[in-house]
């Protein structure tokens, strides 16, 4: 049996007890959390729309001029390139015969091997010169679509009142990992806005020159 002058010890330590875990519980949270508090701020509205660059590559109508003026420019260089060549090969194949025909090589020969080699020379200057002019003219129209395309996207943005264009697709767009985008309302798609304005803006004449 607890004497009753230890009994009393024990009725006040549990009294102590019980009162530090109600004010611990009601009071000093309370009384700290406003002091404590970390200030909130306020959250700014996201808007975003989508562009699908791939599929304005296929439908837009300035889009489809470049890709005709382009593979004109390179059947035009294929075409200059082949006919050189093949009157090359014509000459090279007639030099062949007369040296063979011939019991050692006359002057004649010889200059002709040497202007044949300098032909040849030529040809594979004109070679790398045209690869050049089709690498600059695309170069060239693709910046213009590009720079026409950046002020339609900032038009668009200050219209809608919108903080981030993405693009929805991204190489072929065959694969869901290639995508910026994996999921988006039909209403935030601006493609079909972006195109119309493209082929507007940009006259189908200016390209190519």
């Amino acid at each position: 049996m607890i004497p009753r002058k230890n009994m009393l010890y024990v009725v006040m330590l549990f009294g102590v007890v019980v009162g530090i875990i109600w004010a611990a519980h009601y009071q000093i949270p309370t009384s700290f959390s406003s002091f404590y508090k970390v200030p909130q701020q306020p959250l700014t509205p996201l808007s975003i729309g989508v562009v699908d660059i791939n599929r304005i590559k296929t439908d837009s109508k300035v889009f489809q001029k470049f890709k005709e003026v382009v593979e004109g420019l390179n059947v035009t260089i294929h075409k200059e390139i082949f006919e050189k060549e093949t009157k090359l090969r014509t000459e090279f194949e007639q030099l062949k015969k007369r040296e063979e025909e011939a019991k050692e090589p006359t002057p004649e020969i010889l200059k002709q091997r040497t202007e044949l080699d300098k032909k040849y020379a030529a040809l594979e200057k004109t070679v790398r010169t045209r690869r050049e002019e089709l690498d600059e003219e695309y170069t060239k129209g693709l910046i213009k679509i590009k720079q026409t395309l950046k002020e339609i996207m900032s038009d668009l943005g200050k219209t809608h009142s919108l903080k981030i264009i993405l693009n929805k697709s991204i190489g072929d767009g065959n694969q869901m990992d290639q995508s910026i985008v994996l999921f988006c309302n039909e209403g935030l798609d601006l493609t079909n806005e972006v195109i119309k304005r493209l082929d507007q803006q940009m006259s189908l004449n200016d390209i190519g020159k």
